[in-house]
């Protein structure tokens, strides 16, 4: 469609000038100790809008330790679905 052609951004960029017109942000295997991942979580949470992310918990290979440090600290879905299978 008309206006949605891709971009090249960070996500810092793309969740400013898209974040108004969102219902969510999701991100994947964000690199490892990189804390934008804690920037991004943190903006999320100010602008109301959840956050679903891919990666591994806190001490993993992917992300930060920051994100799981903040207030409201994601909770990792996949301790809430072990023995479900």
């Amino acid at each position: 469609p008309a206006g949605l052609e891709p971009e090249a951004c960070d996500a810092a960029a793309a969740l400013a000038r898209h974040g108004g017109g969102v219902d969510a942000v999701f991100w994947a295997w964000w690199p490892r100790g990189d804390e934008g991942d804690a920037a991004i979580a943190e903006e999320c949470a100010r602008l109301g809008l959840p956050a679903l992310f891919v990666g591994e918990p806190k001490g993993g290979c992917t992300g930060s330790d920051a994100v799981w440090e903040r207030a409201g600290a994601p909770r990792p879905l996949s301790s809430e679905a072990e023995g479900l299978g």
